[in-house]
């Protein structure tokens, strides 16, 4: 059996990837063009979605002025996205790194990531459902062939004992 480490990320991923997931949704802007305007890299920003990298504070700052400036009705600007990033915001100090039991996001976050756990959900169960009908059409069709042979079985012995 193999057995892999999966490091879990100390910041709150899976709040930045719903926030990232609902400026893509409501923008239809591609990866690469939300990366666009921090500048970055797109494949930096697949890694914050994934958890593989941590945004840096500027970073989020830059994204979420740069959405403030021209996305305004989204709502969504540096703060929202710098406290999906797991830092704590106070405007006297430096950034500071939240704690995760601190985090309070968004409530707009909250609801982008229960929505898109509900999506992933119901589509799993449509795509169980989908299977087991397919399985209950298979066993039909072999239930009817196995209808169909008894009977030729039948009507073969029924001739023989005739003739």
């Amino acid at each position: 059996m193999v057995m892999y480490m999966v490091k879990t990320p100390s910041w709150p991923v899976d709040l930045l990837r719903a926030l990232i997931d609902r400026i893509l949704d409501e923008t239809g802007m591609s990866q690469s063009q939300l990366a666009a305007l921090v500048p970055m890299d797109q494949s930096q920003l697949s890694r914050w979605k994934s958890g593989g990298s941590r945004p840096r504070f500027e970073s989020l700052e830059a994204l979420g002025r740069a959405l403030r400036e021209k996305y305004s009705h989204l709502n969504i600007g540096p703060d929202e996205l710098v406290i999906a990033g797991g830092y704590k915001i106070d405007h006297d100090q430096n950034p500071e790194k939240l704690e995760t039991e601190n985090i309070s996001p968004p409530q707009s976050v909250i609801e982008a990531a229960l929505n898109e756990q509900l999506e992933a959900r119901l589509a799993a169960m449509q795509s169980n459902q989908d299977e087991l009908l397919r399985e209950i059409k298979k066993l039909s069709r072999q239930v009817d062939d196995l209808h169909r042979k008894h009977e030729q079985g039948r009507s073969e012995t029924d001739n023989r004992e005739s003739a």
